[in-house]
This record gives structure tokens, C-alpha cells and sequence, in this order.
């Protein structure tokens, strides 16, 4: 099940891929019903991939999935709206 969210984020680490000419996700640890768990957030817009790098705390809204604690979560679509 998946539904709108919005995170803040002080410790993150930027990741990136090399695919489609390359984008970046971030990747933390966010406390979620009471569990410390693994998040992934990519994002929508290729811009806001770009300003990442010069963050130290961002906050960010899209669509989290949860496919069961044995996996990571995933914000999806997902928009910095506060850097």
C-alpha cells in the first residue's frame, strides 16, 4: 500500500546509478510504526536530483511503499519541497 508522505531528513547518503544517463536517490534510516527501517526516496525530477550533493538536510514528499519489513521502504515520485 502506498500513500502520500513527507519526510525530513538530516542523515542521508546520495547514491547514484548509471542508467538513463545517471540519476541519484537518496538512501537513510527513518523511525516508521515504532521501527528503525531503511528508506530509499527516488525522485520525480532530475533537477532536484542535481541539488542533492550541496544538502545537508532536505525535506521531501512522495508516495511511500511498503512491501513488509523485510524490505526497504520506498518514496516514490518523490520532490524536495524545503532545502
Amino acid at each position: 500500500m502506498d500513500n502520500h508522505t513527507t519526510l525530513k531528513l538530516t542523515e542521508f547518503r546520495v547514491l547514484s546509478n548509471g542508467a538513463n544517463g545517471g540519476h541519484s536517490y537518496v538512501s537513510s534510516c527513518i523511525d516508521y510504526k515504532n521501527q528503525n527501517r531503511k528508506i530509499v526516496i527516488f525522485f520525480k525530477d532530475k533537477a532536484d536530483e542535481k541539488k542533492l550533493q550541496f544538502l545537508e538536510e532536505i525535506y521531501v514528499e512522495g508516495n511511500l511503499l511498503d512491501e513488509g519489513e523485510e524490505y526497504s521502504l520506498s518514496l516514490l515520485g518523490a520532490k524536495l519541497i524545503y532545502s
